[in-house]
């Protein structure tokens, strides 16, 4: 699950970059606190 977890983290960081940077923030800290 960790694994899942941390590429769910770098693809947002991806995406963040390019545009949506605060959304895929909240999205990542919200995958982590539910893990």
């Amino acid at each position: 699950m960790f694994s899942t977890v941390f590429i769910l983290v770098l693809l947002f960081v991806a995406i963040g970059s390019g545009k949506e940077g605060e959304n895929a923030r909240l999205l990542t800290f919200f995958t982590l606190n539910t893990r």
